[in-house]
């Protein structure tokens, strides 16, 4: 009850100037102007600015009432964002990202206004999230928020331990930011174009056996993404798939030369969709067939992971 009696205070203090949201259930004659927009919009019913203005003031979009509407209702869609539920629509990994950006920022409000303790609570599901998913960037950023709770109420051992914590992940955020930016490079230049790849593929496979080093060395997840996806590019790129199936098969069981892989970030759709692909292109058809058939319903229906492998 404290906690709540502590929330009314904070948003009764800094009251909202205006309903933030949209009311999407249903729209009447005392509805806003927005949520008539809304509804206008979801229907189809206007299709074109002109349509809209025209509509709603019986002038030309380049009416200032009819641009300022329409940034109150972009700015009221934009704070839905906010509250979408993803549950059984994306990957769960996702969904607990999500989970742990938004307790991130309701505890940095919380500080705002010197409620410390309720802060300490969310930064700390936060960061178990981003622990256990190996959120990198999110965990940084609630050992720093940590950090200054426990020099703001003078804990010199828990800061020692925060400060601790952060300088070991802010290592491993470099390695992985490096792994990252490397990724991404000889991705772009590889399907560029014919003559672009033609002339990175070898850097590109040079790329691929450092980024096997810097999980070698991490064992992160973050950097074990990009050396998959890297690898099974050059390999569909460059039409070699020998050696790939043991590699992918031992993937599939969660493991990565002998190591385990998070299960908490292991992508299932993925593998299956690239064994699958690997199995068939191998004319290995029988076995390729049998395991996608086995594994279809591991792809969340209606996805674009869904369409591509059916």
């Amino acid at each position: 009850m404290e906690d709540l009696k502590k929330l009314v205070k904070v948003i009764a203090r800094y009251k909202l100037r205006h309903s933030p949201l949209l009311d999407a259930k249903g729209v009447t004659r005392h509805s806003s102007k927005e949520n008539i927009f809304y509804k206008y919009l979801s229907k189809g019913i206007v299709n074109t600015d002109e349509d809209a203005s025209n509509l709603f003031y019986g002038s030309g979009s380049d009416d200032d009432r009819y641009r300022m509407l329409k940034s109150r209702l972009k700015q009221k869609l934009l704070n839905h964002l906010y509250f979408l539920d993803f549950a059984g629509q994306i990957s769960e990994c996702f969904v607990e990202e999500e989970d742990c950006i938004r307790y991130l920022h309701q505890a940095k409000v919380l500080m705002m206004a010197n409620e410390w303790k309720m802060a300490r609570g969310l930064i700390t599901k936060a960061f178990n999230i981003a622990a256990k998913c190996e959120f990198t960037e999110h965990k940084i950023l609630a050992l720093e928020l940590l950090m200054k709770i426990y020099s703001e109420g003078n804990h010199p051992h828990l800061f020692d331990d925060a400060v601790e914590q952060l300088q070991e992940a802010k290592k491993l955020f470099e390695w992985e930011s490096n792994a990252r930016e490397e990724f991404y490079f000889m991705k772009m230049m590889v399907k560029k174009s014919v003559n672009s790849r033609k002339k990175n593929v070898e850097k590109a496979q040079a790329s691929v056996r450092h980024l096997e080093s810097l999980w070698s060395k991490t064992g992160s997840h973050n950097i074990f993404e990009y050396l998959l996806e890297l690898t099974l590019l050059i390999r569909g790129l460059t039409g070699d798939f020998s050696g790939i199936i043991p590699m992918l098969e031992e993937i599939d069981k969660g493991m990565y030369k002998g190591q385990a892989l998070n299960r908490e970030r292991y992508n299932k759709p993925y593998v299956v969709k690239s064994l699958s692909f690997v199995y068939l292109r191998q004319r290995e058809i029988k076995k390729g067939l049998s395991y996608a058939g086995l594994h279809k319903d591991v792809f969340i229906r209606g996805t674009s992971e869904w369409f591509d492998f059916h």
